[in-house]
């Protein structure tokens, strides 16, 4: 998934640039570690980072689209324990899919979140996943709430970058 990145300051005006997931997270979590203020547009799924007279926004390049009850429980319940590792596994009848705090997801489910850039990971059995920005993004949008959104946005980048295995 890609993100569009608009910065402005007012020496070098606006300029625009698309990041790559990773990037785009990256670039979040520093910034919020370098002392930037969050703000979120949930309608819009924007972020805003300021600091002094510079103003960072990232929107998904893509829309998120709606979500399904199904997929939106998932994702509500992947970000409840965010502590909690979330793998991909295989069921009895040898299908891929998400598990967290013990609880796993249905295949349906956790295949739709990963074509949606919403997980990462490749489904092969025993393999972390990670909530996405645009997961993260999603919930937030869920708020409704601007305050509650960045909150939501807050906590989850200011938390040590999640390893990969």
């Amino acid at each position: 998934m890609r993100y569009r990145c608009t910065t402005y300051t007012p020496a070098d005006g606006t300029t625009t640039t698309d990041y790559a997931e990773d990037t785009a997270a990256l670039l979040l979590r520093r910034a919020l570690e370098n002392g930037f203020t969050l703000t979120a547009d949930p309608a819009a799924t924007t972020v805003t980072l300021t600091r002094g007279m510079r103003t960072v926004t990232l929107t998904p390049a893509e829309p998120l689209g709606p979500l399904t009850p199904a997929q939106r429980r998932a994702l509500l319940a992947l970000a409840a324990d965010p502590g909690q590792p979330i793998t991909w596994e295989r069921s009895a009848r040898n299908v891929s899919h998400l598990e967290h705090a013990g609880h796993a997801l249905s295949h349906a489910v956790s295949v739709t979140l990963s074509d949606r850039g919403m997980v990462t990971g490749t489904g092969h059995p025993g393999t972390r996943a990670t909530l996405t920005l645009r997961a993260w993004l999603a919930i937030a949008r869920n708020q409704g709430n601007p305050s509650a959104a960045a909150a939501i946005l807050r906590d989850a980048y200011r938390q040590p970058a999640p390893t990969r295995t």
